[in-house]
This record gives structure tokens, C-alpha cells and sequence, in this order.
């Protein structure tokens, strides 16, 4: 998008060369820029927001309401093969979900140990404040 700032439209896919040094520098010279990022603007960045948020009571019984009503227009609009149809995908859909996973698919699926999560969680200084009045 340079071109809504008078830039060379073109510039984006002039990728190559900065392409050529990254790898570069990820392979030849070994360069931890991944880690680097992650470290810098993740983990030690001392910025965070902490939102709260209150329930309201009226707003969920108006989206079902609202559900509802489309459902009951959507399904006033189906033929009885349409709704034939739907039954029978419903029941291959649910055959497939309770489908055991083979193992292999188990095995490549990243794992937590209790181990990995620390037991105290770390302490951070809060500031509270309101936005605009609120």
C-alpha cells in the first residue's frame, strides 16, 4: 500500500534481495532474529492491559431470540429432501467426530505437562484507570 503515500507501487514485489539476506542471516551467520523479536516485543515488554468485562443479562436472551427467528425463517425455506439432507449429514458428521484419532495423529499433536506451567503466576503492578468517563 506505499502507493496511498506517493511511494512506489511496485516496492512490495521487489521481495527478492531482502529475501536473499534474511536467509542469509538466519542460515549462514545464524542470527537469532525470531528469538530476538519474540524476546523483545513480547516478553520483555512491560506493557499489558488487564480488561474487565460485566455480564449484562439482557443481551444473550436477545441473540437467541434473534437465532431463533432466522432459523425458524431458514427452515420455513427447506424442502422435506433438504431437511432429509441435513438429518444425514448431521449423523456422518457425528459418526466422524466420535471416531477415535489414529495414533499417528495423536502423536504429532503438541503436549503440556503439568510440569510446564509454572506454579506461582507471575505478579504484575496494576494501574486502574477509566477511558473516556467510563
Amino acid at each position: 500500500s506505499n502507493w496511498n503515500y506517493g511511494r512506489d507501487p511496485f516496492e512490495g514485489l521487489r521481495f527478492d534481495a531482502p529475501l536473499r539476506s534474511l536467509r542469509q542471516r538466519l542460515s549462514r551467520d545464524k542470527e537469532p532474529l525470531l528469538e530476538t523479536i519474540l524476546r523483545e516485543r513480547l516478553l520483555k515488554n512491560m506493557h499489558r492491559l488487564t480488561v474487565v468485562s460485566k455480564p449484562s443479562f439482557e443481551v444473550g436472551p436477545l441473540q437467541e431470540a434473534e437465532e431463533k427467528r432466522r432459523l425458524e425463517e431458514h427452515r420455513a425455506k427447506l424442502t422435506e429432501d433438504d431437511l432429509q439432507r441435513l438429518i444425514d449429514e448431521t449423523k456422518e458428521l457425528k459418526e466422524m467426530q466420535e471416531k477415535p484419532d489414529a495414533p499417528e495423529a495423536l502423536a504429532c499433536m503438541p503436549r503440556l505437562e503439568i510440569a510446564d506451567i509454572p506454579k506461582l503466576s507471575p505478579r504484575m503492578t496494576t494501574e486502574v484507570g477509566a477511558i473516556g468517563g467510563a
